[in-house]
């Protein structure tokens, strides 16, 4: 009788045993499972505000080629007027000097970068110049 109270004794220390650690197991896993959830919380929220961090990149990179995009095609439009000005010189140029005169200027001319303007060599004109006064245009009737 002794032995089966020290076997039933025995038991119930490892029954209570095994319920403490079966409870300190459960604890453990629900203290784990809720530090899992707050970090998949956190990694959830700064997803969101990652995701709209990207949106607003890629809208800015959207604007900014746009910008840019304007911007190149204003400088092409300007590039495009200049040699349409330049192409009304070369022309009025021509009309005045002979193409082997034009040379010269072109090889004796220097670009001053303090003016920001051509140096030309000194031209006289010949003895028979004189000076071109052209028509009026569109009949603005000045002169």
């Amino acid at each position: 009788l002794r032995a089966q109270r020290k076997r039933e004794a025995q038991l119930r220390a490892q029954k209570q045993a095994v319920e403490e650690e079966r409870a300190a197991m459960e604890e453990e896993y629900s203290k784990a499972k809720e530090e899992l959830a707050s970090k998949y919380r956190a990694a959830k929220k700064q997803l969101r505000q990652l995701s709209a961090r990207n949106e607003d990149l890629r809208a800015e990179i959207s604007d900014l080629r746009n910008e840019f995009a304007s911007e190149k095609e204003q400088l092409l439009e300007t590039v495009r007027e200049q040699n349409r000005e330049l192409q009304l010189l070369d022309q009025v140029v021509r009309i005045f000097l002979p193409p082997r005169e034009v040379e010269k200027l072109w090889s004796r001319a220097r670009w001053d970068e303090d003016l920001g303007l051509w140096a030309l060599p000194r031209i006289r004109p010949h003895r028979d110049f004189t000076p071109l006064a052209l028509p009026d245009i569109g009949g603005s009737g000045g002169g």
